[in-house]
């Protein structure tokens, strides 16, 4: 992945095929990347490994590194059985993550609207400040969405 990604994701292995929302990423790609940074990291693991981040007065901050939480309102569930990683602030889920294969990750709901980011979405559709992606496939692309 990109120099900008490495400068704060370190143990990375990038996924082959990662779908979000419907939305299939082909070839190592990730959801969005805003300026210098992506907010959400998906990685090849036994579990889907997460990382989650926010920009703030231009530091990145990480509130989940590899799974694990560094921010007391978010919850990162594990299960080696299901093959999941599931996020929550308070009780709410903003996170579910699946490996079916193992370098395959399906991300069936996302909402990250508690971090302050307007990306929100379930297994049908992925909405991103007000533009909804259905079934879409992308391959070779660094990121589904790209914002400056």
């Amino acid at each position: 992945m990109e120099t900008a990604l490495s400068n704060y994701i370190q143990n990375y292995s990038p996924l082959e095929e990662l779908i979000i929302c419907s939305n299939k990423i082909i070839g190592g790609g990730q959801l969005i990347k805003i300026q210098d940074y992506s907010p959400l990291v998906v990685g090849r693991g036994e579990i889907p490994l997460i990382w989650l981040n926010v920009k703030n007065n231009n530091k990145i901050i990480e509130l989940i590194k590899e799974n694990k939480s560094f921010n007391s309102n978010l919850n990162v569930e594990k299960s080696i059985t299901n093959r999941t990683t599931i996020i929550k602030v308070n009780n709410s889920i903003i996170i579910h993550a699946k490996m079916r294969e193992e370098n395959s990750c399906i991300i069936s709901k996302i909402d990250l609207r508690p971090i302050g980011l307007d990306i929100v979405g379930d297994s049908q559709k992925l909405k991103i400040a007000g533009n909804t992606l259905s079934g879409n496939t992308f391959s070779g692309a660094q990121y589904l969405i790209g914002m400056e």
